[in-house]
């Protein structure tokens, strides 16, 4: 493992690990080192990234229910039909991230940056965007 390496659940995380399918569950993940990690359908429940470097990491198909993202580095990011629901990500870099098909029901992007994000298909409903409104569907 590499100075900025470290193990959780046996997994290690660090830049570039390839966590695909990981069982993150409830992770204490808080400002770790993920940046270009590959985290294709891992479980991110309930996990803490709170200050987390995730530029560039490949989350597609990931599961992020109800996980703490504030203040995380997602630019760059590919989160393409990622479950974001009740996740928050309160002044979260999202920056030229894909967001497409991600599922963003009842999350928190108070203060987030979104410039040049792809939503292309992204669900909302009942989502606190950037700017403190809710977004709903539009029917």
């Amino acid at each position: 493992m590499g100075l900025s390496s470290k193990r959780v659940k046996g997994y290690v995380i660090g830049p570039g690990a390839d966590l695909s399918g990981a069982d993150l569950s409830g992770a204490d993940l808080t400002e770790a080192d993920l940046a270009r990690a590959n985290l294709r359908g891992a479980d991110l429940t309930r996990a803490d990234l709170w200050g987390a470097k995730l530029f560039g990491a490949d989350l597609t198909r990931a599961d992020l229910l109800g996980a703490k993202m504030s203040s995380a580095d997602l630019s760059d990011a590919k989160l393409v039909s990622v479950f974001l629901t009740n996740a928050n990500l309160t002044r979260a870099d999202l920056t030229n991230a894909n967001l497409t098909r991600a599922d963003l029901t009842n999350a928190n992007l108070m203060g987030a940056d979104l410039t040049g994000a792809n939503l292309a298909d992204t669900v909302f409903n009942n989502t606190r965007m950037p700017d403190g409104s809710i977004k709903n569907p539009t029917t």
